[in-house]
């Protein structure tokens, strides 16, 4: 994402709560769809989705569980997310179609299944993994190491050797840029 769209989504979520009718509480954790006119945010533990130019907000997911951070995919046709709606933090995506706050949920999946808090990035470049952040080894000397999570299933793998947080990769998928 750009600095631009960054500014853009955080002066919208900023500015959300008087346009966001039904949403209370904290208003956090925006992603702006790759053609920039939807932002996906959590408030009240649920993912809610609006039209970037504003207006009223439509809720993506209810489930007791709490939905935190997420990351459209390239193509925008998939967000993931965190959520703890199966005990740990764990990672999943939506499937969807539309935009603002039409966006229609066609199906939810389960990436991972860990006992251990994941800390979600983005999508790969590909668009066919999550890539994320975890403490997997229980040693007291481990750090924060970074993952990748194919989305239709299969092992989760480390994408460095570095410890670090919420990697996410270039468009080409050369660099992966993460916070120490």
């Amino acid at each position: 994402m750009d600095l631009r769209k960054m500014i853009v989504a955080a002066g919208l979520i900023g500015s959300a709560g008087l346009a966001c009718a039904g949403v209370s509480g904290l208003i956090q954790y925006p992603s702006v769809s790759p053609d920039g006119r939807t932002i996906v945010f959590s408030a009240d533990g649920d993912l809610w989705s609006m039209d970037a130019k504003g207006g009223a907000a439509s809720r993506l997911t209810v489930h007791p569980g709490i939905e935190t951070r997420s990351a459209f995919s390239r193509d925008g046709k998939k967000i993931g997310f965190e959520s703890n709606r199966d005990g740990a933090q764990n990672l999943y995506t939506l499937s969807i179609e539309g935009s603002g706050n039409s966006v229609l949920v066609r199906s939810l999946d389960r990436v991972t299944v860990s006992d251990r808090t994941q800390t979600l990035g983005g999508f790969n470049a590909e668009g066919d993994a999550l890539l994320f952040s975890a403490s997997i080894y229980p040693e007291i000397y481990r750090h924060v190491s970074m993952y990748e999570a194919p989305i239709d299933g299969g092992a989760v793998t480390p994408i460095s050797a570095a410890y670090g947080r919420m990697p996410i990769e270039t468009a080409d998928g050369e660099w992966t840029y993460f916070n120490r």
